[in-house]
């Protein structure tokens, strides 16, 4: 196992805890290693990070000797544990002899090498597949293949071997490919251990022949038996549309943990949630707020939506969300400060509402004397698709035999549904 940076408590083959503040930088952990390959014939390694580490990490790969790989990948908080294999090849050689040379890895952990066997490829080897699987803690147990690539005329047994028992076990103990079958893929069964630890683990499955070179494949086990549980204080919240103040809920653990929590609303068009994201470390448990905006429209309805709180490896749960509308509907007249009519003329305003109805509404128009002002319509009809079309009204004001100019008063109402809306009107005499 190659290891890049200081992993106190943890040997080849060993496990460390996901996050420790104490041990510094992470180690870069290789599978397997060493590596014994065949010439011509690809062979795979297994990349993970000892635990999570505080900042991305870049890991660049290159080779030397008979061996030929190169490429870099990066690590971080969400895949750190997750194996990334990369392909090694060793071209044949044509002389019949063994070749060797090593990966060379640098980056951000620094540099290591792994060496690098390659054997001749007439006399086979023994093949794992995959070289890496993750695998939960409470969750089913997992399978890897094992095959030699040549027939041989002789019996092999391949003893099957986990590095840490404590963490995952293996199944069966050894492999017995009998003479001429040894190609005959057999299965390797690794089940997980539960433990009470709340830490992400790895090992490795050994397989050693008793002929040629042993060969290892990573497990990588998710510890699920103790993830914490979401705390939201309180689960529900009232929020006025386009409030000053945010409605505030407080997202929390109950127990420690490595968790990585999102935040969705389900409507964006009625709520928004800031921060959509949070962090929580076993060194961090502190609750976290979070604020919740109801966003304004142009209806009159309170409206009931959820944002869901959700991460990996964890139950999500849902804070409830009613916004209460801030829209008053009010009948807009268009001037509003008033119109005049010639005596025998005639002149327009428009009406429109000004929210959202929700239903049609049926707005009358009156004269406070209709011998003097006629209107036409004499009422105007909105809905939710058209509240927000101005619609007009012409105003008619009869001639009479004095000299005099008049004030009358339409009023515009619709009884349930808005206040009424009044509209000066100054008749201008031509007398």
């Amino acid at each position: 196992m190659v290891a890049v940076g200081l992993l106190a408590g943890c040997g080849g083959g060993g496990h460390a805890p996901a996050t420790d503040a104490g041990l510094g930088s992470p180690s870069l952990v290789v599978t397997p290693d060493p590596l014994t390959m065949i010439e011509g014939r690809p062979a795979t390694v297994a990349l993970v990070l000892s635990r999570a580490p505080a900042a991305q990490v870049t890991v660049s790969w290159s080779s030397t000797g008979s061996v030929l790989a190169s490429g870099s990948t990066l690590f971080d908080a969400s895949n750190w544990s997750a194996p990334q294999s990369i392909t090694v090849m060793s071209p044949r050689n044509g002389r019949g002899e063994a070749g060797s040379g090593y990966l060379v890895f640098t980056g951000t952990l620094g540099e290591s090498r792994l060496a690098v066997t390659v054997a001749n490829d007439e006399e086979g080897g023994l093949f794992v597949s995959p070289a890496a699987r993750t695998l939960d803690e409470t969750g089913a147990a997992g399978t890897f293949v094992a095959h030699f690539d040549l027939t041989t005329s002789r019996e092999i047994v391949v003893a099957v071997r986990s590095s840490d028992p404590t963490v995952a076990t293996v199944s069966p103990s050894e492999l017995h490919f009998a003479a001429d079958e040894t190609t005959v893929r057999q299965t390797v069964t690794v089940t997980p251990v539960v433990d009470a630890d709340g830490f992400d683990e790895s090992v490795t499955v050994e397989l050693v022949p008793t002929a040629g070179p042993a060969i290892a494949a990573l497990v990588s086990v998710r510890d699920t038996a103790s993830m914490p549980a979401l705390v939201l204080t309180p689960a529900a919240v009232t929020v006025m549309e386009d409030a000053t103040t945010p409605g505030r809920v407080a997202v929390g653990l109950d127990t420690p943990g490595d968790v990585d929590l999102t935040l969705t609303p389900l409507d964006p068009g009625v709520v928004v949630v800031s921060p959509t994201t949070l962090h929580f470390t076993r060194a961090s448990v502190a609750a976290q707020e979070v604020q919740l905006r109801a966003v304004s429209d142009f209806d009159m309805t309170s409206e009931m939506t959820s944002v869901v709180v959700s991460g990996p490896g964890i139950t999500s749960r849902s804070i409830q969300v009613t916004t209460l509308d801030d829209t008053d509907q009010k009948t807009m007249v268009t001037p509003a400060n008033g119109l005049t009519v010639p005596e025998g003329g005639s002149a327009t305003f428009t009406v429109r509402m000004s929210a959202e109805p929700g239903a049609t509404i049926l707005l009358a128009l009156q004269s406070d004397d209709s011998t003097r002002l006629t209107m036409t319509p004499a009422s105007l009809q909105f809905s939710d698709a058209t509240f927000m079309t101005a619609q007009t009204v012409t105003v008619q004001a009869a001639e009479d035999a004095d000299a005099s100019s008049e004030h009358r008063v339409i009023t515009l109402s619709s009884p349930g549904n808005t206040p009424s809306e009044t509209l000066a009107v100054h008749i201008q005499d031509n007398d």
